[in-house]
């Protein structure tokens, strides 16, 4: 029976160009990849970063996949704000913050462009751009403000921005307290809007936190090139690695590394 099977599977994988799996291979979607993870699935409660969230195309998908989790938005941009905030009125589980996330606190200047997902922040202006002054904090500020023990998924896009977030969550990592992070780096050193992937591995790795997955490659568009410009990457703590982990000698090997204790979650 199992021998017909895969013979009508393949019969049907050639005849209409496709593949067929039992579930989506690592990489595919990191939504599903991360409710793959012990303590992460649907009835999990989770703190969910959303930073550079534009109008909400990953903060819905996230409130609707997580419902009863709280998930905070940062999106600087009055517009991209304004239509943000529109959005997500019916999602009680959502709260949305109109400030830039870095390294350090203050105000920076975010160059807008015609399409709100390419703005960004910029210590230069081209003067032929429109800007807005925005106000800027840390995750580590952040979370101090308002009392936030931990982060369980961490999703920065923020247009070459994302290292400067990182950095400004350095007591956090150092801690413990973040789970998963995804984040968007660039692959060759022609690509001057995102920051190189070795620096933010190098980067991640100083805390203990090792390669999840690798998600949503982009070839280099601008010079129509064949080799990938940038992709969507995520980090895994030690802690949740050890948590989840099946080989009892990795989970051995992992926790014994000398980190607090991590945003680890329960389904309940």
């Amino acid at each position: 029976m199992k021998s017909l099977l895969r013979s009508l599977k393949h019969i049907v994988e050639n005849a209409l160009g496709i593949r067929i799996y039992k579930a989506l291979p690592r990489g595919t979607d990191f939504i599903v990849d991360v409710k793959r993870i012990a303590g992460f699935g649907d009835a999990a409660t989770l703190n969910i970063f959303d930073v550079g969230a534009n109008i909400g195309q990953s903060a819905i998908p996230f409130a609707k996949a997580f419902k009863r989790s709280n998930l905070y938005c940062f999106e600087p941009g009055a517009q991209a704000y304004a239509e943000l905030h529109e959005k997500i009125s019916t999602y009680r589980n959502i709260q949305v913050f109109q400030t830039a996330v870095g390294s350090k606190k203050g105000t920076v200047k975010l160059q807008l462009d015609l399409v709100s997902t390419r703005n960004h922040i910029v210590s230069a202006m081209d003067t032929s751009k429109i800007a807005e002054v925005v106000n800027i904090t840390t995750l580590d500020e952040f979370c101090d403000e308002f009392s936030i023990d931990c982060i369980d998924i961490l999703k920065i896009d923020t247009e070459g921005h994302d290292f400067e977030v990182l950095k400004g969550a350095t007591k956090l990592f150092s801690d413990g307290k973040v789970g998963i992070i995804y984040a968007e780096v660039g692959l060759h050193p022609t690509n001057d809007t995102h920051v190189d992937l070795a620096i933010v591995k190098n980067h991640m790795e100083s805390f203990g936190y090792f390669v999840y997955g690798i998600y949503e490659q982009k070839h280099e568009w601008k010079l129509r090139h064949p080799y990938l410009r940038r992709i969507n990457i995520a980090f895994i703590s030690p802690t949740i690695a050890a948590y989840d982990a099946s080989d009892d000698h990795l989970k051995s090997k992992l926790q014994s590394r000398p980190q607090q204790a991590h945003a680890l979650k329960t389904d309940g």
